[in-house]
């Protein structure tokens, strides 16, 4: 889409500061954004469908499509158009929407291929605080069928490999209809669960149930500093089972009982003050053996990628809460762009994303470190993620007087590099360069390719051509 490949320029700045002065492609884009004939969601089918098809050549096991809902808030004069945030909010000027995200990624390697649906949400604005009586809203009604809405969705895009696809939600969707509608389509799933459910004759209930089984195998996992909190790593308890959960009346339908997996992590001896760890996950996945156990845990882990995501459309990316559009459509429209022209920085990013999830992940007591397991999967070139016209320039640009290699090399040369057009020195030696020192070498190395573009198309040049990208 032209509308895209000009966001990829100078994403963290304006759109007038995209087309870099050219009035013709200034005009376009606007004119693509406020088009009222434009139909928004054409224009994410259009994207989503692309992705798909990328993750279905590019991901050789299972892709793992990871869900979640991000909230975006604005204060100028587009707010009258947009919805409440929520109660609790001391902002009370500012208004906004609602996006509900889905990712797809390859879980072998843990990288992120790209969004595979996207659903806006724009809640009413109420003159009083009076809560609704959700019992009694048709469940199609509710914002929570937004998870089942989504799986839909990525499940007819990916309709010749559906089989391959594992939708990972956090507690939120923990919804008796929206298990339902995974179990009754057959997709796989990996939920973490927010209910203590009653099982099947209603006298016992999950976490009791899970208590009274036998301990499988305890794992470490390492929990890193956040806020007040220190790092620590921690040992936990690992059960499994399946169980069947009570069906129940609804207030508009009666619920039939529904087998599930459930597995159950929870801390050993944690830190005095400390609030012990105790994750509960329900999936399809099976759970036969300690291994089996340990991958359904792991699929979770894949779950903080999207909160990755968020991060890069937000405000250390292409910053969508800086959008100052005058129309609510075209403000979702732009929205949309943004949250694509992200990806290519996410892809750069993923062997030092995939390095963060392994770290996070748990391992059983007698097995090495998370950090040792990264060694196992060598960063792949580069190629993955640009074309030849643009790793080339890139390492004339950064490399300057050294010849070029016979191979391509790694992404994680090329995120380095990028990183050093930005500005970046590595003065903490953690070589892990953020968001805004790639955005702006992103920014440079494509000025560069476009330069090397319009020198070997000159009458007469000779050199490197424009590839397709992959």
């Amino acid at each position: 889409m032209a509308a895209l490949s000009l966001v990829t320029y100078h994403p963290k700045g304006s759109f007038v500061a995209a087309c870099q002065g050219d009035k013709a492609e200034q005009e376009q884009l606007y004119r693509f954004i406020r088009d009222e004939g434009s139909d928004l969601n054409a224009l994410i089918k259009a994207g989503c469908t692309a992705t798909c098809r990328k993750a279905e050549t590019e991901c050789s096991g299972d892709i793992v499509v990871v869900q979640d809902t991000t909230s975006a808030g604005y204060r100028h004069a587009v707010r009258e158009e947009l919805g409440d945030l929520g109660s609790g909010r001391s902002d009370s000027d500012r208004r906004g929407f609602f996006a509900h995200v889905s990712i797809a990624v390859d879980e072998e390697r843990g990288t992120v291929i790209g969004p595979v649906d996207l659903q806006f949400a724009i809640r009413p604005v109420r003159a009083d605080n009076t809560p609704r009586d959700n019992k009694k809203i048709p469940y199609e009604e509710k914002e929570s069928f937004k998870w089942e809405a989504a799986a839909t969705a990525v499940d007819q895009r990916c309709a010749a490999y559906r089989e391959r696809l594992i939708f990972i939600s956090d507690r939120e969707s923990d919804v008796y209809e929206y298990l339902m509608s995974m179990v009754g389509s057959d997709l796989r799933y990996v939920v973490r669960s927010s209910w203590d459910r009653r099982l099947e004759g209603g006298k016992t209930r999950l976490r009791v149930q899970l208590a009274q089984t036998t301990p499988q195998c305890r794992v470490r996992v390492h929990i890193d500093q956040k806020g007040g909190r220190r790092a620590r790593d921690a040992v936990l308890e690992v059960r499994a089972t399946t169980v069947r959960f009570d069906g129940r009346k609804h207030s508009h339908e009666v619920l039939p009982p529904l087998d599930v997996n459930a597995v159950h992590l929870t801390e050993v001896d944690p830190p005095d003050g400390v609030e012990p760890i105790d994750w509960l996950l329900l999936a399809s996945e099976p759970i036969g053996s300690v291994d089996e156990v340990i991958r359904v845990v792991r699929l979770y882990c894949l779950r903080w990628l999207i909160e990755e995501y968020n991060k890069c459309c937000k405000s250390d990316g292409t910053d969508i809460e800086a959008l100052r559009m005058q129309s609510r459509d075209a403000l979702l429209r732009a929205v949309v762009l943004c949250m694509f022209a992200a990806v290519p920085l996410m892809r750069l990013r993923g062997d030092l994303l995939s390095s963060d999830i392994r770290s996070r992940w748990p391992v059983l007591m007698n097995e090495p470190s998370p950090c040792s397991m990264v060694e196992r999967h060598p960063s792949p070139p580069c190629t993955t993620v640009l074309p030849r016209l643009y790793w080339v320039t890139l390492w004339c640009a950064v490399e300057r007087s050294r010849p070029l290699p016979d191979q391509p090399p790694t992404c994680k040369w090329a995120l380095h590099a990028v990183a050093k057009l930005g500005g970046w020195m590595d003065s903490k030696r953690t070589g892990r360069p953020g968001y805004r020192s790639l955005w702006k070498g992103w920014d440079r190395l494509l000025e560069r390719v476009d330069a090397v573009c319009l020198a070997t198309t000159h009458e007469g040049g000779r050199g490197l051509h424009v590839e397709d990208e992959k």
